[in-house]
Parts: C-alpha cells; sequence; structure tokens
C-alpha cells in the first residue's frame, strides 16, 4: 500500500474514534457547487447536532516538508466549493510559518503534526 494512502486511512480511523456519532468517509467525493465538478476529500465528517446538518472535510498530507499557504489556499477553495462547515488539513511534516494568518482570517482547523503523530503511534 502506499504511504499516503496508508497515512489518509490512519486520518480516517482517528476521526472514526474521535467522533464515533459522525459518518466518516475516507476518499469521498463531494460534488462542488460553484465548479459543478466532483471534489476528491482524503476525509469527510458529516454529522447532525441541535436540528443542523455538518460537513467537515479533511486533507491528510504526508509530505516531506511542511504545508505552505499554497496548501491552506487549495483547502480554502475546496472548502468554498463543497460548502463545508469546516476543513482540516493534517500534514505530517507540520506547516510553514506563513499559513497562521491565512489559517485565522479562513477559519480552518488544523491539527500539529505532533498531536497528529501521537494519536496514530495509539491506532497503529
Amino acid at each position: 500500500m502506499h504511504e499516503w494512502l496508508n497515512f489518509e486511512k490512519v486520518v480516517a480511523r482517528i476521526y472514526e474514534t474521535i467522533s464515533p456519532k459522525a459518518t466518516v468517509k475516507h476518499n469521498d467525493f463531494i460534488m462542488g457547487y460553484n465548479s459543478g465538478v466532483k471534489r476528491q476529500i482524503d476525509v469527510s465528517i458529516r454529522f447532525k447536532e441541535a436540528g443542523c446538518n455538518f460537513l467537515v472535510i479533511v486533507q491528510a498530507r504526508n509530505y516531506k516538508n511542511p504545508a505552505d499557504i499554497n496548501d491552506v489556499g487549495e483547502l480554502a477553495t475546496v472548502i468554498k466549493d463543497v460548502r463545508a462547515s469546516k476543513g482540516v488539513l493534517i500534514c505530517n511534516a507540520g506547516f510553514t510559518k506563513g499559513h497562521n494568518s491565512w489559517l485565522l482570517l479562513l477559519e480552518l482547523i488544523y491539527v500539529m503534526h505532533m498531536m497528529l503523530k501521537l494519536k496514530i503511534g495509539k491506532l497503529l
């Protein structure tokens, strides 16, 4: 199995574990409202709370180098296109400094690579 595929599957398992009432799907395809194109989503998380439906999309990046502002911008575009409630960018190599202000402005959630490594270690 490819390393990146295994990484995505582990991320999906983490979300299944921490969100047992949600529907977690690895390698989901969601139609973009603006683009009219099916978007490939590494992990989608759907749940209902207080009578409202929520969609969280996760991009899991198994990179040798830290994710940068381009990765954040790509996620922001997909969040808008599929009308997700939130987006999560997970990168095993961490993040460059330039992403911080974008994350605040776009209200994205991101998980630091050290937290991910701890969770992965528990699931493997």
